[in-house]
């Protein structure tokens, strides 16, 4: 392995480190931001259209009968995509 090739592998590290820490952040804000949302609308008892309002930003519903849903939030849809895989 070139000196070159060590640099490189290097900085490809460094990177990734970054861009970890980076969607880290972005997940904290996206935490906080919702832990704010749900304090103001304590005590939840029913799902009301309010309560969906803040954290759907539309369905649609495909031709199959199929609802297809749009967080507001990239954090629900991360999630509920890696439960899908699961």
């Amino acid at each position: 392995m070139t000196d070159l090739q060590k640099s490189l592998d290097a900085l490809e590290n460094k990177k990734s480190e970054q861009q970890l820490s980076l969607q880290t952040n972005q997940l904290t804000d996206e935490l906080n931001t919702v832990k704010k949302i749900l304090k103001q609308l304590e005590p939840i008892q029913d799902v009301t259209s309010e309560l969906l309002n803040f954290f759907v930003k539309h369905i649609k519903v495909k031709e199959e009968g199929l609802p297809v849903i749009t967080y507001r939030f990239s954090l629900f849809s991360e999630l509920l995509a890696l439960e899908n895989n699961l």
